[in-house]
């Protein structure tokens, strides 16, 4: 599970409720969570600020880039 998604549960937020207060589509959610999708830099950090640091934008960046970018 995705941080993004562990706290969006932790809080109780649905994806709708989430995408909403980000200015975004639902399905954009869900496939950052599903992780097909990455956020851009400026994306990741308004999730941060939404957050209140919980999903840092860090939090994004794989741990190995070149392993990632195998897959």
């Amino acid at each position: 599970m995705s941080s993004l998604a562990a706290y969006r549960k932790r809080t109780g937020l649905s994806q709708r409720a989430l995408a909403e207060a980000l200015g975004r589509d639902q399905s954009i959610i869900s496939r950052l969570e599903g992780g097909s999708l990455m956020p851009t830099i400026s994306f990741a950090f308004e999730i941060e600020r939404f957050t209140q640091g919980e999903v840092p934008a860090s939090s994004w960046v794989p741990a190995d880039p070149k392993a990632r970018a195998a897959s």
